[in-house]
């Protein structure tokens, strides 16, 4: 609240007197001259002060640490769940991610967002990462980027996760707790590089990148990688996702491309969400089956996730993929999965899961406990997340 101050000036006059002597009239003397009083002179108005700075706020600080216990009833010879399972390891507890997250605003519509994982997730999601390798434990800096929005408009700049599929890379946000084929093969975990967006309408937002590639911090070739995403909000209790990359993925090859595109949709009805997704893909001369032909590959599958009360929940995943041309397994391939998770917030910041999968392909693609290829493989795991 302002307060003024008035100046109220008074001016008091004197008055002249006579003196009467006895018998003697006095005349008196003229009054002396009055100097007038100076005008007030008006004080200029206070200068505004000086706008605060706006500090930067502290970052928040947030995590987890994910740990399973993983069992193949296959008892695979060489220890393997599946060459492409997040849940890699047969009779083994994993330390599966160290989560660290660090996100902050340091001026208006600035902000940063820094995930660091360690444990055996980040094996999986190093760029470059060789799926038979015999690591057990990284540390991943899974995402690092800065972004300014303004208005409608926007630029992100840094690693940042896929713009593809149903699945994210930590697992407590997924509906299972492992993993399906469509994460692993069919699109990339992370891209290194710049995306503009622009929200569109109320419904749509638009996104434009360049990236150095799938899953590579630096590029493994001289070209560089195009995303695109447009994101469609039809109603409060649904969103579509439409992705698609295109770029040279080969070591040191600028001319041979691959393409993917992706549409990824929610549903929700009453207690259940509805994840649905398509995924189909092709490259320049991938193809394992055919030396010099071109790949393609498709994928599809539905994830559930039912909420039985704010506690309980039932989790599920359904999916198929093909690898025709062998560009992404090394063999021409289908494989099938079917997933049910049952789940338990135990505090709002413990969450006790199981995993139970079953994996059909047809070809002998997994290992029976004498060393053999087989078609199927059972793998049950128990998970314990916690958040803080």
């Amino acid at each position: 609240m302002l307060k003024r101050t008035m100046l109220v000036a008074i001016s008091i006059s004197g008055f002249g007197r006579v003196a009467v002597a006895q018998g003697t009239e006095t005349t008196p003397p003229p009054p002396a001259p009055v100097t007038p009083a100076p005008a007030p002179v008006a004080e200029p108005p206070p200068s505004p002060a000086p706008a605060p700075a706006v500090a930067a706020k502290p970052p928040a600080i947030s995590g987890f640490v994910d740990t399973t216990y993983n069992y193949n009833f296959n008892r695979p010879a060489n220890g393997i769940n599946g060459a492409f399972s997040y849940s890699a390891r047969h009779n083994t507890f994993a330390l599966n991610a160290a989560h660290l997250s660090i996100t902050g605003e340091v001026d208006p519509g600035l902000s940063y967002v820094i995930d660091i994982d360690g444990g055996t997730d980040a094996v999986l999601n190093t760029s470059n990462f060789n799926p038979m390798g015999t690591d057990t434990y990284k540390l991943d800096v899974q995402e690092a980027y800065g972004m300014y929005k303004h208005d409608k408009f926007g630029l992100r700049v840094g690693k940042f996760a896929t713009f593809n599929g149903i699945e994210v890379i930590e697992s407590g946000s997924n509906p299972t707790a492992s993993r399906g084929y469509l994460y692993g093969l069919a699109e990339p975990v992370t891209n290194t590089g710049a995306e503009v967006f622009i929200q569109a309408t109320e419904k749509v937002d638009v996104h434009l990148g360049v990236v150095n590639g799938w899953d590579v911090m630096a590029d493994n070739n001289r070209g560089k990688t195009i995303l695109a995403k447009v994101g469609i909000v039809p109603s409060a209790d649904s969103l579509v996702t439409i992705s698609a990359y295109a770029g040279p993925e080969q070591n040191n090859n600028d001319d041979n491309w691959r393409e993917t595109l992706d549409v990824t949709a929610l549903v929700k009805v009453g207690k259940l969400d509805l994840n649905l997704q398509a995924n189909v893909g092709r490259e320049d001369k991938a193809s394992a089956v055919d030396p010099g032909g071109d790949a393609v590959w498709f994928g599809a599958g539905v994830q559930p996730l039912f909420h039985a009360s704010d506690k309980l929940t039932v989790g599920g995943r359904v999916e198929l993929f093909k690898d025709n041309d062998g560009a992404r397994v090394g063999e021409k391939l289908q494989l099938v999965n079917v997933t049910v998770t049952p789940g338990y917030l135990i505090t709002p910041h413990l969450l006790l899961r199981a995993d139970a999968r079953i994996d059909i392909a047809d070809q002998d693609f997994f290992e029976n406990k004498d060393g053999n290829g087989t078609k199927t493989q059972v793998v049950v795991l128990g998970e314990a997340i916690a958040s803080f």
